[in-house]
Order: C-alpha cells, then sequence, then structure tokens
C-alpha cells in the first residue's frame, strides 16, 4: 500500500513531525502543502497533518481537506495536529474535522508541539517570552510516543 503524508506546518514542528512519522512508516512520501496540492489518487493511505493556531487547522489542510472530501471518505485516512495544548485535542478535532473523516479515520492524534522562540512573530513572541519569564511554566514538547503508536495503528492496516 502507497502512503502518502500531506502536512502544512507554520514554524517547521508539523514539518519535523512529519518526517517522523514517514521515517517510521517506510516508502511513505511526504508532502508540504503550503508548497501546493498534490493528487492523492496514487495513494492507499492518506495521513494529513497540521499545525493548530488559536484552534483552527492550517489554512491549506482546510483547502486540502475540502478539496478532497469525496475521495479521502474513499482511502484509508489518519490525521495528526501539532498542538501545545494537548487537554484540546478532542475539541481540535471535533472543530475542524467532520464527524464522518473522524468515524472513518485509521486514527487522529496529536504530537504535541514544541515553541522555537526564534520562529515567533509580533505578539505571539511577547506572549511566549512572558510565559517563559514563569519558573512554574512548561513548554509544550513533541510527543515521540504519540508518534510511534499512530505509526504502529497504520502499520496495522498497511499490512493486512
Amino acid at each position: 500500500m502507497r502512503i502518502g503524508i500531506f502536512y502544512a506546518s507554520k514554524t517547521g514542528t508539523t514539518e519535523k513531525c512529519a518526517k517522523e512519522l514517514a521515517k517510521q512508516l517506510d516508502g511513505a512520501e511526504i508532502y508540504d502543502l503550503t508548497k501546493g496540492n498534490t493528487s492523492i489518487d496514487q495513494y492507499d493511505v492518506i495521513v494529513v497533518g497540521s499545525a493548530i493556531r488559536i484552534g483552527q487547522l492550517h489554512k491549506k489542510v482546510k483547502n486540502f481537506l475540502n478539496e478532497n472530501a469525496e475521495k479521502l471518505r474513499q482511502k484509508h485516512t489518519a490525521y495528526f495536529i501539532c498542538n501545545g495544548n494537548a487537554q484540546e485535542t478532542n475539541n481540535v478535532f471535533e472543530q475542524n474535522l467532520s464527524t464522518e473523516l473522524r468515524e472513518h479515520a485509521i486514527c487522529y492524534e496529536s504530537f504535541g508541539g514544541e515553541i522555537i522562540l526564534e520562529k515567533q512573530k509580533g505578539i505571539d513572541k511577547l506572549i511566549i517570552k512572558m510565559i517563559m519569564k514563569n519558573p512554574d511554566s512548561k513548554l509544550p514538547e513533541i510527543n515521540y510516543s504519540s508518534i510511534r503508536k499512530f505509526a504502529s495503528e497504520i502499520k496495522k492496516i498497511v499490512n493486512n
């Protein structure tokens, strides 16, 4: 089975997670949706990943999902997000992915996130600096065990 990983990243975290996932899914091909859409026709398994900003999927991912909604219902699919607040994961998926796509998915998961201060701009950078001053605050991290578990779920489908 051919696997395509389609993602959009704002600061590089989602890209990093997509590449880590591809390492675990031998032969998976990766596409950055910020550089244009690619046909999903040749893939049996479609993985879609998105950065989350204020609870919303990246605009390029939203467009990709809308343009391919019918095809996605006919393929094996899995979805991941990179978000800093793991408690909001289910809400993010409920607000951004139709019930039909969620129920049809092999799996959907948060891979956590990370904040790279140098890649932030404007008010985001100011807010993060304020948070970092608090010694009790913990910045989000990529959850590599979630990526491994996600890959394992996809392999179950691919290897059958």
